[in-house]
């Protein structure tokens, strides 16, 4: 009888699954496709499926199926089959909290602040997302009621994304990482070093940039049979199915490797996590991320451990140099002045653009605005002159204009409160795995000298990626390394590779 009420459970699941993958798809089609006059009537469908989607999610039958195979305590239930009926159950229960009217009002302001959002980082003007931001914001600080909190109601926003993680758990871990970071990054600055960043600034027509950004990530084990590449104004990824994965980048003619080829890499590690996941688990929590953390640590991995790496450039450089379109740029320059140019430190105004030392900085800024913003310490008036000012506290910039300032980024307007402390767990999670498959593949790197890069991607396979919600992020963490999540492995990386560059 249990396994027919699990197979029950799992039709429900898939049901619930297509609905999600559709208004994913129609969320993708918004940035890829739809026409500026078309935004609005998008923003509506999408709250549209959404009401569906959250009906089917708080079924009465998904509720007493759930409720019937979690008392069955002397079935012998697989890890796998706990790990799909537990994880309905977290989903149901934090569905049922909210009203399916006010997740077709959050979804509407979403879809339309989205559209608002281009047109005012185009214009960089603020002002022109304000009223979108407010509404936004108080649907959040709703919706955090609605879904409860112990402590703030910042961490339930944060639950969405890094499950049990809370700020007070973050907070001191942030707090740890910019004590080193902040005099690490004076110390470099102090550094007689200075690497030649101008000759990543050649012009390269965009044609040429795709071709060769696509046969880096072909080589990489990206499989396009189960994937593609868009363009839209902010680097994504979003996943329907693991054999439908949707990337996307941005071009600029004299920005190659900051607007196009470490954001295509950092899109194609989250690709990978989820092209890695199985297909028959669809629609459950044997098919998702354990985490956002756990997600971007595939991302940041490839971007950087990998992709920033000499020995990925030892296979890749000499390539660049003889592409069409990039010989004339490249052809003079050694090997040495590249790896210095790429991994430069220089604190900038784009998160995205920003170097692997620079880069939480970022992280921590956004961080202690959005918890302040929920908790209604700011409101959204405050946050240009709130973010001008901590980009010039933490990071030494002077801000230009709202484009390089508050509207870089897509996540508020998106509606995203509790996204971005999990780019930088992600980066402590990455550093540890890294040292965990170095420690399994002795001769990893020696292999991506030689274009082999199959050896990793198919340990994150089986480590981490078909795992899907079995463990929580610290346990997968523990089950993968031998540790829990610790931020040492991170700061050694850091301190190992750019010592040797800067000479510090």
């Amino acid at each position: 009888m249990s396994t027919i009420l699990l197979d029950r459970l799992r039709d429900k699941l898939v049901e619930v699954g297509h609905l999600k993958a559709s208004l994913n798809l129609l969320e993708w089609d918004q940035f890829v496709h739809v026409p500026p006059g078309g935004q609005d009537a998008r923003a509506a469908t999408r709250a549209a499926i959404a009401a569906v989607h959250h009906e089917k999610l708080t079924s009465p039958e998904i509720g007493e199926l759930v409720h019937e195979l979690q008392s069955r305590t002397t079935f012998p239930f697989s890890g796998m089959e706990l790990c799909i009926i537990n994880q309905a159950a977290v989903d149901h229960g934090r569905a049922t909290r909210m009203p399916t009217e006010f997740v077709r009002e959050l979804t509407l302001a979403q879809g339309e602040a989205n559209a608002h959002w281009i047109e005012a980082r185009k214009r960089s003007d603020f002002k022109m997302l304000a009223a979108d931001l407010k509404k936004i914001v108080a649907l959040k600080r709703r919706e955090a009621a609605y879904i409860g909190y112990r402590q703030s109601p910042y961490d339930a926003l944060l639950d969405d994304y890094e499950p049990g993680a809370t700020s007070a758990d973050i907070a001191p871990v942030f707090d740890d990482l910019k004590k080193f970071l902040v005099p690490f990054v004076a110390q470099i600055g102090f550094s007689p070093v200075r690497p030649r960043r101008e000759i990543l600034r050649a012009r390269c027509p965009v044609k040429q940039q795709e071709a060769f950004t696509k046969m880096v990530v072909s080589q990489l084990g990206f499989d396009w049979n189960r994937g593609l590449l868009a363009v839209t104004a902010h680097p994504m990824c979003y996943s329907f199915n693991p054999n439908d994965i949707r990337m996307s980048t941005r071009y600029e003619e004299d920005d190659f490797f900051h607007q196009c080829f470490f954001s295509t890499v950092h899109e194609m590690g989250h690709g990978h996590y989820d092209q890695g996941m199985r297909y028959e688990y669809f629609g459950t929590g044997m098919c998702h991320e354990v985490s956002m953390g756990v997600h971007e640590s595939q991302s940041r991995m490839w971007e950087n451990q990998v992709g920033h790496s000499r020995a990925f450039w030892k296979y890749f450089y000499p390539r660049l140099k003889g592409a069409y379109g990039f010989q004339e740029q490249f052809w003079g320059v050694s090997f040495e002045d590249f790896y210095a140019a790429i991994n430069a430190v220089e604190p900038a105004l784009i998160r995205t653009d920003a170097d692997e030392v620079t880069y939480n900085l970022h992280v921590i800024i956004r961080f202690e605005i959005e918890k302040a913003l929920i908790e209604g310490d700011i409101e959204v008036d405050d946050l240009p002159h709130v973010w001008n000012a901590k980009m010039r506290e933490y990071l030494g910039v002077e801000v230009s204009d709202d484009a390089n300032g508050v509207l870089q980024d897509i996540h508020w307007p998106e509606g995203m409160f509790g996204y971005f402390p999990t780019y930088t767990l992600g980066n402590l999670y990455a550093a540890q795995f890294y040292a965990a498959a170095r420690r399994d593949i002795p001769d990893l790197e020696d292999g991506f000298a030689d274009g082999e890069f199959q050896p990793l991607l198919s340990w994150l396979n089986k480590n981490i990626h078909v795992h899907g919600q079995l463990y929580s992020a610290s346990e997968l963490v523990r089950t993968v390394t031998g540790e829990y999540p610790i931020s040492r492995y991170f700061e050694e990386y850091l301190r190992g590779k750019y010592s040797e560059i800067y000479q510090v």
